[in-house]
């Protein structure tokens, strides 16, 4: 169990989220609804960087 204040309001907040959408679609809800273009602008920013 978590142990910070931040971790367990980041949890509930996803809890709230699943108690209406299904587990994948709260997950992503829960970082923005962004998941896969955030992860490909990541992904291309440390790929410049390298």
């Amino acid at each position: 169990m978590p142990d910070n204040l931040a971790d367990r309001t980041y949890l509930a907040h996803v809890e709230k989220i699943k108690g209406f959408l299904d587990h994948d679609h709260a997950l992503k809800a829960a970082v923005g609804g962004e998941f896969l273009a955030m992860g490909a602008l990541e992904r291309y920013l440390l790929i410049s960087l390298a």
